[in-house]
């Protein structure tokens, strides 16, 4: 919805500068009574110049939409793909058979993770909620490829236990995860009214 907004808002934007720019060369041409060819030729360069910077600003407009889309993949390439534990840690949350135990214990079952791996999967969260309030993604689109991990890693047990138990020396650790966390939330809440 975010972007859909600053599109609007952007398109509307140089339509009301492309109005301005209009009755400025009117007024323009209202001063220059006698019509010389300087002053019709100062008028066009001063129309052309603001045009061309209209143009120009849709194209890094334009771009600034290529570079939401990179975002995107490159997180989701991340998430998915280049990590293995992303993997099992997610098998273990949908299995809800997930359990954390600290740095040096042995594993002796594959739903045992030590801290380093759930804060690794954790960290993809706290980084996308970071992007997203730098306007370079949309909750939309995260909830659309994200959502449902997000949702399920916050409502599980022994992540929440996790968190909280590092919360009582860290207070602000894994914030923008549970700020994510129910934006999400909150948006399947309203998908499910509907």
């Amino acid at each position: 919805m975010g972007v859909i907004l600053a599109n609007i808002w952007f398109i509307s934007a140089w339509v009301f500068v492309f109005f301005i720019i209009v009755v400025l060369v009117h007024f323009l041409c209202k001063l220059n009574k006698d019509r010389t060819m300087v002053g019709l030729g100062t008028e066009a360069t001063i129309l052309l110049i603001l045009v061309t910077l209209v143009f120009s600003s849709f194209q890094m407009h334009a771009t600034g939409q290529e570079n939401r889309a990179k975002y995107l993949l490159d997180l989701k390439q991340a998430f998915f793909c280049d990590s293995w534990n992303n993997q099992k840690i997610i098998q273990a949350i949908e299995d809800n058979k997930l359990k954390i135990t600290s740095e040096g214990q042995s594993m002796p079952s594959k739903n045992l993770f030590v801290e380093y791996d759930v804060d690794n999967y954790l960290i993809n969260f706290d980084c996308m909620n970071i992007i997203k309030k730098k306007y370079m993604l949309d909750d939309i689109d995260i909830y659309k490829i994200f959502g449902w991990y997000i949702r399920s890693a916050w409502n599980n047990k022994a992540i929440r236990d996790y968190i909280f138990r590092i919360r009582k020396n860290e207070k602000n650790v894994y914030g923008e995860f549970e700020e994510l966390a129910i934006k999400m939330n909150t948006i399947r809440n309203a998908e499910t009214i509907h």
